[in-house]
């Protein structure tokens, strides 16, 4: 795959972003600048507008403008940063999980409230911010950030994922990954430097090094960060999520150990690799399993090219890093319908079924991971810690 072939694939992915309509620029407060969930092609309809996903558009906006200085990218990131303010900001200063525009699995979450999404909104504010000097993103950060540090955080540096909006309490459960207090939280530190970085509470701080601290000790002898403690098994997509926050935190920090755990989580994801590119989507009960989602691939590649770059992880890696390239290019749409044309298709079901839905975290996933492995190729790698997407 040559570097032209992903520049071209690049950019067709930001086309789909801002052309397709999986941002909404409709009129009304309820959805205008929001982006969806994902868009699917068999029945035509977007399932829900997604909080956390906006969050990480806007981060993406903002680092796209960052790289070229194109205003239409901020003001996309503007749209969707106050989409996020008017409609998704609870009265708490929390935000939503999600509002859904026709039936789906995942309506149940419309009434609640996560951590994980609120850690990713508050990076985006804080990056909509510096990009605009508008004192309202910076406040709605503030009041989020506090929440997770003063409400949400446990002793132990981990979070309670879940917030229960009727019901007023936390929630956890091991039914799924993202329902436990896990190691993948350390994305949050992303959010909470971030913050620091610009208000200098230490608060944020203290809160960004205790969770992070919490994800070393979940990670085992081989690298890998068990997502669920109860069976002792690992799921690619938090696993990159721990190791993501733990670069970011390495690097701003200058702390060794969280670039040595960071480089060792994403060792173990290439030593499990399969010949034909594919990394473990799950581990249980010492099992791989390799139906492979995309987010999860792009994860993997973009975090390789940051610690080939840094000499964290060895030379000899990148030929596996290499083969990532075509695992995720294979899943970009070609379609005469633009609603399709351009996005990246999710990937598959843990059972290997094939899902045809053209998604907007994994599209934006992809043209962070393809723009930055094209930058490394070229030795001229070159990112700002809070915009990791």
């Amino acid at each position: 795959m040559t570097l032209h072939q992903m520049q071209i694939a690049v950019k067709r992915a930001i086309m789909w972003l801002t052309e397709s309509g999986i941002q909404n620029q409709c009129e009304g407060r309820k959805r205008h600048g929001s982006f969806n969930a994902w868009y699917e092609k068999d029945s035509e309809t977007y399932p829900f507008v997604y909080s956390e996903i906006t969050g990480y558009l806007v981060t993406l906006m903002c680092y796209l403008y960052e790289k070229t200085q194109d205003e239409k990218f901020l003001r996309r990131a503007v749209m969707a940063g106050d989409w996020l303010l008017d409609a998704s900001y609870e009265t708490n200063g929390w935000f939503r999980c999600l509002y859904p525009l026709s039936p789906s699995r995942f309506d149940f979450k419309q009434n609640q409230i996560y951590s994980f999404d609120n850690g990713v909104i508050v990076n985006s504010m804080v990056n909509l911010y510096r990009s605009t000097k508008q004192d309202k993103y910076l406040a709605s950060a503030v009041t989020a950030a506090d929440w997770l540090v003063f409400s949400a955080q446990k002793p132990s540096g981990a979070f309670f994922p879940g917030y229960l909006l009727d019901e007023g309490v936390f929630f956890e459960s091991e039914d799924e990954w993202s329902m436990c207090s896990g190691s993948f939280h350390a994305k949050n530190a992303i959010g909470l430097l971030n913050l620091y970085d610009v208000t200098h509470k230490f608060d944020y701080l203290k809160a960004a090094t205790k969770v992070c601290d919490y994800a070393l000790e979940c990670q085992d002898v081989s690298g890998r960060y068990v997502s669920f403690e109860a069976r002792g098994g690992t799921n690619a997509h938090p696993h990159c999520y721990t190791a993501e926050g733990l670069w970011v935190a390495g690097t701003y920090l200058n702390k060794k150990e969280y670039l040595l755990s960071s480089a060792r989580g994403v060792q173990w994801l290439l030593d499990m690799q399969s010949e034909d590119g594919y990394i473990p989507r799950l581990y249980l009960d010492d099992v791989p399993i390799y139906s492979e989602r995309v987010d999860a691939v792009s994860q993997t590649l973009r975090l390789a090219a940051l610690h080939l770059d840094n000499k964290y992880l060895a030379e000899a890696y990148s030929g596996r890093a290499e083969i990532l390239v075509p695992v995720i290019m294979n899943y970009q749409a070609s379609d005469t319908d633009k609603r399709v044309d351009g996005g990246f298709y999710f990937g598959k079901t843990s059972s290997g079924e094939l899902v045809w839905h053209v998604n907007s975290w994994v599209t934006a996933f992809a043209i962070q991971t393809l723009n930055m492995y094209s930058e490394y190729c070229r030795s001229n790698l070159a990112l700002s810690p809070f915009l990791l997407v």
